[in-house]
């Protein structure tokens, strides 16, 4: 016997041992032999991870019934939804994160292997409750104009429609003239359309983004930048406009 599996094997017994008044009970196997079981109990979490798409942490927590981290084991993540095995890992290290999990909604469990090589000590397998998960879906963000080309101080209204593949999404979208928010946090109506009226564009050309703030089912997206030329109908124009501001030449 190594002595990692004798550094195991006396963790094992040292924390049956500490709580067997709490949760232990005597079965027999084979020969006459005293067998001491000891039950699990696991907790599954879930968590996006932080910064990337579709990515996320699954976590589970495998302690003894009455109490105490259970040292020993391999944890399996399972999508019921999809049947569909996630990843095995130990419970020294009992996460995984999922790289481009499926988007909609997610039925997730995570099941202990128990140990039966730590004679006279068997721990139990268990299987945490079913965890629902849902991918956040990420939908498609459309910008238009009422009036494109426009005049300095003429009424324009800019429409952003959001469509998404999981239904009619709620939430919010921010107008931005680049790093110059027009308006923010407007709502989305019962359709996914939201509307932002204004007449003080600057002159120029505008290079303007609706960007939707996301809901339970939907991830945060933005729209193509929309090109809103303000007071520059054409070249034609601006080539006149500047002739004028140019010094006649001399007779």
């Amino acid at each position: 016997m190594s002595l990692n599996t004798r550094w195991q094997f006396a963790a094992v017994a040292a924390v049956l041992l500490a709580t067997a008044a709490a949760y232990v009970t005597a079965n027999k196997a084979g020969a006459g032999s005293d067998v001491t079981v000891a039950p699990t109990i696991v907790a599954m979490a879930a968590k996006p991870e932080e910064g990337t798409d579709a990515r996320v942490r699954l976590t589970a927590t495998v302690s003894f019934a009455g109490g105490g981290q259970v040292p020993v084991g391999t944890v399996e993540f399972t999508d019921e939804t999809l049947h569909k095995v996630l990843g095995v890992t130990n419970v020294s290290m009992p996460w995984i994160v999922v790289d481009h999990l499926a988007q909609g909604p997610h039925v997730l469990r995570a099941r202990y292997s128990g140990v039966t090589s730590y004679f006279p000590f068997v721990i139990d397998p268990s299987t945490s409750v079913p965890l629902s998960y849902a991918e956040q879906v990420r939908p498609e963000v459309t910008l238009s104009s009422s009036q494109n080309p426009s005049l300095p101080g003429q009424v324009v209204t800019l429409t952003a429609r959001v469509v998404s593949p999981a239904g009619t999404p709620a939430g919010a979208v921010t107008f931005q003239d680049r790093d110059t928010v027009l308006a923010s946090h407007v709502p989305l109506n019962s359709s996914g359309v939201a509307s932002f009226t204004t007449s003080a564009l600057g002159e120029g050309l505008r290079r303007i983004v609706a960007t939707y703030e996301g809901d339970a089912g939907n991830s945060a997206a933005s729209s193509a930048r929309l090109a809103q030329n303000v007071g520059e109908n054409d070249g034609n124009q601006r080539d006149v406009r500047h002739a004028r501001l140019r010094p006649s030449a001399s007779p």
